[in-house]
């Protein structure tokens, strides 16, 4: 019923993007909020054990604040309690390590922001200039929020992510039995095994 209900709020390309926030003063910060009107961005890079998130000052560009938590229900708790309800979130798609904080962050009514990986890595890139890590990722993440325009991070229905597994399957075994048939036509010996691997 949750997930039923979480696709139900999904955003679509229809309900509009998520304007930068350019403003020319700095938040005045009261714990982790902000002076009136102002919002901070969450930057947050996502691996499949952790989360790093930074949030970011939409007037200075400075860090509020920086943190990696599990890529876990608790992590993601940790940072809904820790970030202003108005407080756009902003990732690149990771597939499923990624799903449960979008569909967390919906259901708590956040504002979920995709970055399309090739623009934000070329925004990455370009004001980073030392060695990448997950802590500069996030930041750059969310100055990209603050610098562009972006869309909210779409949901797929139950049956279309279904489908899209089953697709990924299938294109893996295909892989598969086209590695093992490149193997078999080199190695004469294992021949028979091989044949038998690809046959099923």
């Amino acid at each position: 019923a949750l997930q039923s209900s979480l696709v139900s709020q999904r955003p679509t390309a229809d309900e509009g993007s998520h304007r930068p926030l350019l403003t020319g003063r700095s938040m005045n910060r009261k714990g982790a909020g902000g002076s009136k009107g102002v919002c901070p961005v969450l930057g947050i890079d996502v691996s499949k054990a952790t989360l790093h998130a930074t949030l970011l000052d939409p007037g200075s560009r400075r860090t509020c604040w920086s943190e990696e938590v599990p890529n876990s229900l608790a992590g993601i708790r940790r940072l809904l309690r820790r970030t202003p309800a108005t407080t756009p979130w902003v990732l690149e798609p990771t597939g499923r390590y990624g799903l449960p904080l979008v569909e967390q962050a919906y259901a708590a009514q956040r504002t979920v922001l995709m970055a399309q990986p090739k623009r934000a890595k070329a925004f990455l890139a370009a004001v980073q200039d030392r060695a990448k890590t997950d802590r500069l990722d996030s930041r750059g993440l969310a100055l990209y929020g603050l610098s562009t325009t972006l869309r909210p991070y779409p949901l797929k229905s139950p049956l279309i992510a279904q489908i899209d597994e089953l697709l990924a399957a299938r294109h893996g075994l295909a892989q598969a039995i086209s590695s093992l048939g490149q193997q078999r036509a080199t190695l004469p010996a294992a021949a028979e095994l091989l044949g038998s691997a690809i046959q099923g």
